[in-house]
């Protein structure tokens, strides 16, 4: 959904900090941000040099979460299905695309509505546009119930999807972005994503 927000130039922007970021999603979507989804915002931004490093950044979320799936976790215990990464990421200053099966469309960022059981509907993002991509949760322990449900629609094992998603994170990425999916990172070089530390995230330009 497109926003206001991307009328600042990058002499208007101010950066913030994590601590005021987080703060400020809290208060505007009376939520409180989990621990995971801290602890990933403050991986990327150590990885981009500080949260005033993400401005005008290109990234994609995929399985982001949505208010939808947060509310359907019977039995899934406090683990947090809201897309409270991709918020943090555009209060930032980053061009997020979030896309979740769930409903985004009253999200700050531009939500994409898809089922990622079928990874040909990334199809919108064009090819070697993203900076980053980032993957987590949507296949690992804790899978959302939505989630879940599609997945034994589809008929497929998660293997075959994480292939799948990775090929598409492949084509998405620009030269040196960066691929965070679960608790592994991969950088595209000469077109191919490559296992990487997070020192070499940091030193890839």
């Amino acid at each position: 959904m497109d926003n206001e927000d991307s009328l600042i130039t990058s002499s208007e922007h101010v950066a913030l900090s994590n601590e005021e970021i987080i703060d400020k999603v809290e208060v505007d979507y009376s939520v409180e941000v989990s621990n995971q989804q801290k602890m990933l915002f403050s991986l990327v931004v150590r990885m981009f040099g500080g949260s005033e490093g993400l401005y005008n950044l290109n990234i994609v979320d995929l399985g982001c979460g949505s208010d939808e799936g947060q509310a359907d976790r019977s039995g899934y215990g406090n683990i947090d299905y809201g897309p409270g990464l991709s918020r943090l990421l555009h209060e930032a200053g980053a061009k997020v695309i979030g896309v979740d099966i769930g409903d985004l469309s009253q999200e700050k960022f531009h939500g994409v509505q898809a089922d990622l059981t079928h990874p040909e509907a990334l199809v919108v993002i064009p090819d070697d546009s993203q900076d980053i991509v980032i993957c987590v949760g949507l296949l690992g322990e804790g899978t959302s119930p939505i989630m879940n449900e599609a997945l034994a629609a589809a008929g497929k094992s998660r293997e075959q999807l994480e292939a799948e998603i990775k090929e598409q994170a492949r084509r998405m990425l620009r030269e040196n972005g960066v691929y965070l999916f679960e608790q592994e990172l991969f950088l595209k070089k000469e077109g191919v994503l490559k296992q990487s530390s997070l020192g070499e995230a940091m030193r890839r330009k």
